[in-house]
């Protein structure tokens, strides 16, 4: 357990970009994101609830 973990080699795409949309919206104060094809990797269901949020 004391070993780094690189979640870019373990991880898909679409989780890679669920994670960071989950970090974007947990992040105190921020008012506005700019984001670039941030659910391409998405499954329908997925991007749909995104959206959402």
């Amino acid at each position: 357990m004391d070993e780094e973990v690189d979640l870019q080699k373990i991880l898909s795409g679409g989780e890679r970009q669920r994670l960071n949309l989950a970090r974007l919206l947990l992040q105190p104060n921020v008012d506005l994101a700019i984001l670039d094809e941030s659910t391409s990797a998405l499954d329908e269901e997925n991007e749909r609830t995104a959206y959402e949020l």
